[in-house]
């Protein structure tokens, strides 16, 4: 269930007793964020080098969100691979579009994709369509949904070298919950939508 929280946080869900979910819709100047923000000297040098507005936006609505979500901004750091992690060990997992930004908090392993829809999904459906996903494939929302579940388990896998259409096999158990095999590990796939995005979270299925 959506919390009565003032915008701009768009979504906050508890998407099950490990995981939160933390939705940003991007709708200020970035003047407007980095006031809302405290950046640390190494965010204030990263966010500086960016050079794209929209790039420089999420950058900072994802502080903001962590800022809400009670995290100092100092427990974010990236591994080599450019993968996102907190000191404290919590799981974290980071996606952006245009208009919103997310972060999923776990105590598994987690990934999330926010994505627009947009026809140029249909363009590359043959390079993520494994033949054995159980999803539906026709329409844009569908493709888009099916891309950022395998997005998502590709972040919460965290291996270089997967390949979304032969590795990731994607199949729905419900509206709601979907899964995700990956290497003989699996994940539950939550989908939520909201217009013109999809967004998947992924969580990797406790043993």
């Amino acid at each position: 269930t959506n919390l009565r929280i003032p915008m701009p946080i768009y979504k906050q869900l508890k998407i099950n007793v490990q995981t939160d979910l933390w939705v940003w819709e991007i709708s200020e100047s970035e003047a407007s964020l980095e006031q809302q923000v405290q950046l640390t000297t190494s965010c204030h040098s990263k966010w500086q080098s960016l050079r794209a507005s929209h790039h420089r936006k999420a950058f900072l609505a994802v502080r903001c969100l962590l800022q809400r979500a009670d995290i100092p901004l100092s427990q974010l750091y990236y591994n080599e691979n450019g993968k996102p992690l907190l000191k404290s060990g919590v799981h974290i997992s980071i996606s952006h579009a245009k208009s919103y930004a997310g972060i999923a908090l776990s105590k598994s392993q987690v990934g999330l994709d926010i994505e627009e829809h947009r026809p140029k999904i249909k363009r590359i459906a043959h390079k993520f369509i494994n033949p054995i996903d159980e999803v539906a494939t026709e329409s844009l929302a569908d493709l888009t949904t099916l891309w950022c579940a395998k997005e998502a388990t590709y972040k919460a896998l965290s291996v270089p070298g997967v390949s979304f259409r032969s590795d990731i096999a994607i199949s729905m158990n419900s509206n709601k919950k979907w899964l995700a095999t990956c290497r003989d590990t699996f994940y539950d796939c939550y989908p939520i939508y909201w217009p013109e995005h999809s967004c998947v979270l992924t969580q990797k299925k406790s043993t």
